[in-house]
């Protein structure tokens, strides 16, 4: 129909070796006259298999439409991203705040593709995480004490892996409150639901969450924890977006995570933390949240921790 605008959907498997910011794919759209909308949406993928990466270009036509990709037409090219800072993802906050309805894209596809494999070896984890010369396991009561809880409060602790958190979350808050035990991996949810019953920790709650969101009801909750996870938030904006709505008004965020210096940090950290703590804090700055405090914690060395309020 001359004038309007037709839909299409070019749907195209990934490689196993495939990501949006490592392919170096140029996507071709057909050059009309009318405006045009590109939108790219990556569905999640399963834990056999891979998944599809589709597409969606909204095309004004005149008389017709040609193929996409046609070499006939000039082909425009997605913005390519590294696993470096990343402002885009500040701006994906902002419009979640300003309430867009646009589906957020990856900031790196796959980052958690070994927590989400149902035959993880939980042990193996639980020898990484919870030893004593990881900085963080050595100093978890302090960091619990960042949160500044009282009892009878709810608590969620979002990546809470092995539960190296459990027993510090659970003695602030006491019989009377509530700690959420949040994860995306299946294996490690049953292994907290274990140790909850072996201890008989009546006030844990371990729960299956999604990587978009935490799943949480609204104002439910008086603090959440994120402790070396943020950079594994494959989705920051969706998931900034459900704490402010799960955390009550003047609630707290606190987030621990790698320093990220070119200049003195680990290869490890370069190649595996997405950002640094000035790009961490424009992004939960941006989906809302307000700044209260830089923690200082002596022994602390490699990790940082930023204290954020829910506005009131």
């Amino acid at each position: 129909m001359q004038g309007a605008l037709k839909s299409r959907i070019t749907t195209i498997a990934t490689s196993s070796n495939a990501e949006i910011e490592s392919t170096g794919v140029t996507w071709g759209i057909e050059s009309t006259a009318e405006p045009q909308t590109l939108r790219l949406q990556r569905h999640n993928r399963g834990r056999t298999g891979w998944g599809l990466v589709s597409l969606l270009a909204l095309v004004g036509c005149s008389g017709g439409c040609g193929r996409a990709g046609n070499p006939s037409h000039s082909a425009q090219a997605l913005p390519t991203e590294r696993p470096a800072e990343r402002p885009a993802a500040q701006a994906q906050a902002q419009a979640q705040v300003e309430g867009s309805s646009e589906l957020e894209v990856s900031v790196r596809p796959d980052v958690n593709e070994r927590f989400l494999d149902p035959a993880l070896n939980v042990q193996e984890f639980v020898e990484v995480f919870e030893t004593e010369s990881r900085e963080i396991a050595l100093l978890r009561e302090e960091l619990a004490d960042s949160l500044q809880l009282q009892a009878g409060e709810r608590v969620a602790d979002l990546g809470a892996g092995t539960g190296l958190f459990m027993d510090p979350l659970c003695d602030r808050v006491g019989t009377s409150g509530l700690v959420w035990a949040l994860e995306i991996s299946t294996a490690f949810v049953e292994h907290l639901e274990q140790r909850a019953n072996e201890h008989k920790l009546d006030m844990l709650r371990p729960r299956l969450v999604s990587e978009r969101s935490v799943d949480l009801e609204p104002n439910s909750v008086d603090a959440v924890f994120v402790c070396d996870t943020y950079h594994h938030f494959e989705y920051p904006a969706s998931v900034l977006s459900s704490l402010r709505d799960a955390l009550r008004p003047g609630g707290r965020l606190v987030i621990v995570d790698f320093e990220r210096d070119p200049g003195s940090s680990r290869a490890w950290v370069l190649r595996h933390v997405r950002c640094g703590k000035a790009q961490t804090r424009a992004e939960v700055e941006a989906a809302g949240f307000v700044f209260d405090a830089e923690v200082t914690i002596e022994g602390l060395t490699e990790n940082y921790v930023l204290r954020f309020r829910n506005p009131q």
